[in-house]
């Protein structure tokens, strides 16, 4: 006897998946974590400004300010005191190399002493005015303590050029002491000077 078969049990058909075409599929598909979570963008802070400037600088500055108006007040003195004695002295040396050239020509040593002692004088009218009345050895000696100078070299001008020629002067060695002393004046000099008859006066 032949056995049957089994009897087959019928199960539930299982659904078929179906393609997506692309006109059916979802725009975005995977949402943006960034929208999701509602992030801002990230913004950098300010530069920093260099105004209004520190403390320090502001007192750097007036104190630049400062040392450049003294310079300036400094040198301003300086040329004002400098530049016309230096005119001075510049035109008296030139005036006495001229009496030099002169005297080599005649060798009259009176007119020489004369022309210095002019000379002197009219320089003396600018820086030292109280020495224009200062004759002979006074003047001789005024012109040794306003320099480093001994008397000596000078003796010959507290003739006044009045005196008997004197011909073993030598007259190019008395220019150049003259113009030595003319080099040796300055201004802290001269003012001291001024001060001193002041005070004599006074």
């Amino acid at each position: 006897m032949i056995p049957a078969a089994p009897a087959v049990m019928n199960s539930p058909a299982l659904p078929t998946a179906v393609p997506m075409s692309p006109a059916t599929m979802p725009a975005n598909p995977v949402a943006n974590p960034a929208e999701s979570l509602q992030l801002r963008d990230l913004h950098m802070p300010d530069p920093i400004s260099a105004w209004p400037p520190a403390p320090g600088w502001w007192l750097v500055g007036i104190l630049g300010v400062i040392l450049l108006l003294a310079a300036m007040y400094g040198g301003w003195r300086f040329w004002k005191d400098w530049y016309p004695l230096h005119r001075s002295r510049r035109d008296s040396a030139q005036q006495l190399e001229n009496w030099r050239v002169e005297w080599r020509q005649h060798r009259n040593s009176n007119q020489l002493i004369n022309n210095i002692n002019l000379e002197l004088k009219r320089f003396c009218q600018l820086w030292y005015p109280h020495a224009l009345n200062l004759h002979g050895q006074a003047w001789v000696d005024f012109l040794q303590q306003h320099s480093r100078i001994s008397a000596e070299p000078l003796q010959p001008l507290a003739s006044g050029g009045y005196a008997r020629p004197d011909t073993n002067l030598d007259g190019d060695q008395l220019v150049a002491t003259t113009i030595q002393w003319l080099q040796q004046q300055n201004g802290r000099q001269i003012r001291r000077a001024r001060v001193t008859t002041t005070e004599v006066l006074s």
